[in-house]
């Protein structure tokens, strides 16, 4: 009976152990950053046709997040071995956190991101290139990492049309028809 509880006990500590996760990051190794990715839809929605609707978080094939450093309002791409720092993560992971290890404490960071969707034989840029789809976080000296959102802001989704109404002139008045259409002629950006 001794032995089962000090089995269940030792298991019961293993997971909490487990459970850690992004917490547990060796001393002297740097902060870290921990940001979840907030999309927000683009604009542009008409009522008639109904076919024309905004980009959403289902339209990303998958995001670009690149790592800068501010300081003095002025931005420098992190370098690690020499080569820009950045995360591409899939739609699939869009729920999970982003981390960025090895950073140094009390620095401003940004984060600026482009999302993307991909066609047969096209990739296009679905977000704004602007403050909208960047963030910036104060990484401080603590042993946990800081934790925030990854901003993109989708653009709104590009609408071609065609539309026609009919006039009608009587007694040489003119006088506004009958119908009126709009037909969805697809987008070509």
């Amino acid at each position: 009976m001794k032995h089962q509880v000090l089995t269940l006990a030792s298991s019961l500590l293993l997971l909490a152990g487990c459970a850690m996760g992004p917490q547990a990051i060796p001393a002297g190794s740097g902060a870290s950053l921990a940001l979840t990715p907030e999309v927000v839809s683009g604009g542009y929605r008409t009522q008639a046709p109904a076919s024309v609707e905004p980009y959403s978080q289902a339209d990303i094939t998958h995001i670009t997040a690149m790592l800068y450093t501010v300081s003095a309002g002025i931005e420098a791409p992190v370098e690690q071995h020499g080569v820009p720092v950045t995360r591409v993560i899939p739609n699939a992971d869009l729920g999970k956190p982003v981390v960025f290890d090895r950073l140094r404490p009390d620095t401003t960071y940004r984060v600026k991101c482009q999302a993307y969707m991909v066609e047969p034989a096209l990739t296009r840029l679905i977000s704004t290139d602007d403050a909208d789809s960047t963030t910036d976080i104060v990484v401080t000296n603590d042993d946990r990492p800081t934790v925030g959102k990854l901003k993109v802001k989708l653009k709104a989704r590009p609408f071609s049309g065609e539309g026609s109404f009919d006039l009608d002139v009587k007694d040489g008045k003119l006088l506004g028809g009958g119908s009126e259409t709009l037909t969805d002629k697809g987008a070509a950006n």
